[in-house]
């Protein structure tokens, strides 16, 4: 392709509908491999690894193209895996953080219920030496309904 060799600045080439393509065989790989310059041919762009491959191919024919296909083949694989890994490990730190963090929940709650109990316990063991007509055991006993519905009350939704 000597006529595309000469053109050092071509980016873009569009052949698509023109009739004489028809009558050269093997025209994106001669255009490729000539024109380094050229990044978009007809509909669709040139790749990198299609460069790669058809290089490879001008080098050391049909082998060395499979062998490039291969190679990069390889590396997307091992990059999907790298991706699954970094996923899966990602997950599991979550996993292990929440469980933490539920841990700490349950801790506090079983704190919180705890001083809670007890403060109704010492307002029980007060309400006992109080008369039931006094204004100081109406507050208790007030202050003694809001502490067990607390206690009752489900910590976990």
């Amino acid at each position: 392709m000597p006529f595309v060799s000469g053109l050092r600045q071509i980016c873009s080439l569009y052949l698509l509908n023109n009739p004489c393509i028809r009558l050269i065989s093997g025209l994106r790989r001669d255009l490729v491999l000539h024109s380094p310059t050229l990044h978009y041919l007809d509909d669709r762009p040139i790749t990198e690894l299609e460069r790669k491959r058809i290089l490879a191919y001008e080098e050391g024919g049909k082998e060395a193209e499979d062998a490039v296909r291969e190679e990069a083949n390889k590396e997307y694989r091992d990059k999907l895996r790298c991706g699954y890994d970094r996923n899966r490990q990602l997950e599991e730190e979550s996993r292990i953080e929440r469980k933490k963090q539920f841990k700490r929940m349950l801790a506090d709650v079983k704190t919180t219920k705890g001083e809670l109990a007890s403060k109704l316990e010492d307002i029980l063991g007060e309400l006992k030496d109080l008369d039931p007509e006094s204004v100081e055991y109406r507050r208790l006993w007030e202050q003694k309904y809001k502490l067990e519905r607390e206690v009752r009350h489900d910590w976990y939704h």
